[in-house]
């Protein structure tokens, strides 16, 4: 049987491993909000490749709209709360770019 292999691969997430990801009552994930605006600008997807935009949305996580306010499970609030998404990169030896028309 072939061994297979895993190339080309991305693999993002919300956040860092042990934290949760963080998402507003009324326009839902933080991350997806972030990703949506970085893909909605063709200044950036026109001329951009896919680890650079990934890299815009963490920094966007980052920014003073994404801070919050938010209770844990115990009920203690937290304020200025930040999110970073992280991203793993398996086999790829090529750029990618989205073909954005």
């Amino acid at each position: 049987m072939a061994k297979m292999q895993f190339t080309d691969m991305v693999t993002v997430y919300p956040t860092i491993e042990g934290y949760s990801a963080m998402k507003a009552k009324n326009s839902g994930s933080w991350f997806i909000n972030a990703l949506c605006q970085i893909l909605d600008n063709p200044k950036i997807t026109n001329v951009h490749e896919l680890s650079e935009i990934l890299d815009k949305v963490s920094l966007k996580l980052s920014s003073p709209e994404y801070r919050g306010h938010v209770r844990d499970c115990n009920g203690k609030l937290h304020d200025n709360v930040v999110q970073t998404s992280e991203y793993t990169v398996t086999g790829m030896s090529r750029k990618f770019y989205f073909a954005i028309r």
